[in-house]
């Protein structure tokens, strides 16, 4: 999406459950031309940035179901090098990346591997040298994305859920989503508000996430930099409790360190040992966490939903806090403070072209 089609931040959250709606309905139709993905038997998912957080989702949701899927950054394959799996899923929501572009092209032709794309926009560069292609419908989105990731996101699970199964069987939940997430929306900001006078004195701020949760974490992590120009660094949570949680700050320190967990009874254990030093700590769970449970700590409570679509409500909640810390310091949420001329691309030339 070129920037002169970006719509302000404020305006894509507002508009993002009846976008979402467009985007499951959208995605629920394409599925049948994708019955030959959906039948590979080790998909690999690679992408850069918040696409490849994105990826996070469908790869657990596939493991859980027994299928070996890989989520690979896209900067990790060399161009040429092996496909990992029987099928490459690019996924770029500008369909522009220049590195997953290249990755796709060098697959380009050959035999041994399926090469597919979820995209938002329809024909974008990456699509034209992949077999099979899904998009959002070019979805109006945000320069620090929102519905372009939380519509990404929606396609993945609804991709997922219909691998090497009936597709009619799961996208009946994925089509009400939309007014979940409405109805959550709608009574977040007190509690964001909340989060953010809990938080808002850290210098940096760390982001866990459990399984489909470690898609909400990264992608949070990337917003609170690019929306609100906070050091944020994510994590999945198990690695996280091997070692990183030593840099913790108590609240009161000369430089604190905020907490955002993305999960379930793991996460809040590990909310509470945090508060219990004295960091700040918000935990973004389901009700199988109660706000009276972890003594110390902001719980938000998140609806009882199947994990990969949990994650797209989390992220909402991070794309709330992530505005509201920028309204506070003061920052515009589209304005960025740098560029880069060489990350996206135009065209895509197969490899076998050049």
């Amino acid at each position: 999406m070129s920037d002169d089609l970006f719509i302000p931040y404020r305006d894509a959250m507002a508009d993002q459950a009846a976008s979402l709606d467009a985007v499951v309905a959208r995605v629920t139709g394409q599925l049948p031309a994708a019955a030959e993905l959906l039948r590979a038997s080790r998909p690999v998912f690679t992408g850069i940035g918040a696409s490849l957080a994105a990826a996070a989702a469908p790869v657990h949701t596939l493991r859980t179901r027994g299928v070996p899927a890989h989520r690979v950054g896209v900067g990790d394959l060399p161009a040429g090098g092996p496909a990992l799996g029987d099928a490459v899923v690019a996924v770029s929501q500008s369909g522009r990346s220049a590195e997953t572009v290249a990755v796709q092209a060098a697959l380009h032709g050959r035999g041994d591997v399926l090469t597919a794309a979820v995209v938002n926009v329809p024909s974008s560069p990456v699509t034209q040298v992949s077999q099979v292609a899904v998009d959002l419908g070019a979805q109006r989105d945000s320069k620090a994305s929102t519905i372009g990731f939380t519509g990404t996101l929606a396609a993945l699970g609804l991709l997922a859920d219909a691998w090497d199964a009936p597709v009619a069987a799961q996208a009946d939940q994925w089509a009400r989503l939309g007014s979940v997430l409405a109805e959550f929306d709608s009574a977040l900001g007190p509690t964001v508000e909340q989060a953010a006078d809990l938080i808002g004195a850290a210098v940096c701020l760390d982001v866990a996430g459990e399984q489909a949760g470690v898609a909400a974490a990264e992608s949070g992590a990337l917003l609170l930099r690019e929306v609100s120009r906070i050091p944020a660094t994510a994590f999945e949570l198990r690695n996280y409790l091997h070692g990183p949680t030593e840099s913790a700050h108590p609240t009161g320190a000369e430089r604190v360190t905020g907490h955002l967990l993305v999960g379930g009874p793991r996460s809040a254990e590990l909310a509470q040992q945090l508060a219990g030093f004295g960091a700040p700590v918000v935990l973004l769970a389901d009700s199988s966490v109660g706000a009276g449970t972890v003594p110390g700590v902001l719980v938000i409570e998140l609806p009882a939903l199947p994990e990969a679509q949990r994650a797209v409500v989390a992220t909402v909640v991070m794309q709330r806090l992530s505005l509201e810390l920028a309204d506070r310091a003061g920052h515009d949420p589209d304005e960025f403070v740098f560029s880069s001329a060489d990350t996206k691309v135009d065209t895509a030339v197969p490899s076998g072209s050049r």
